[in-house]
């Protein structure tokens, strides 16, 4: 990263926007100052390292029966009017 520019919080109100530019396409800091003193700084975003989702349930979810083969004869009696058998 470059090094760090100091401007007045009047000059940034002026010039904000290609400022924020700057900071995004030089990859660079920007100090913001009232009176002498750091009041902000205006870095560019860290770069997040992509993560796959490959692989991302592993272990997570675990198979309590076989959801294929369920017997779903009751669930039937229940739309057609039928009682829930006890």
């Amino acid at each position: 990263m470059a090094a760090n520019r100091v401007v007045s919080v009047t000059e940034f109100k002026a010039k904000c926007i290609s400022m924020i530019s700057e900071v995004e396409s030089q990859r660079t800091s920007i100090s913001v100052t009232r009176r002498g003193k750091t009041v902000a700084v205006l870095n560019p975003p860290t770069r997040q390292k992509y993560k796959s989702v490959r692989g991302s349930w592993a272990g997570k979810i675990r198979e309590v029966r076989d959801i294929v083969k369920i017997d779903k004869a009751d669930s039937w009696d229940v739309v057609h009017g039928r009682p829930w058998p006890k």
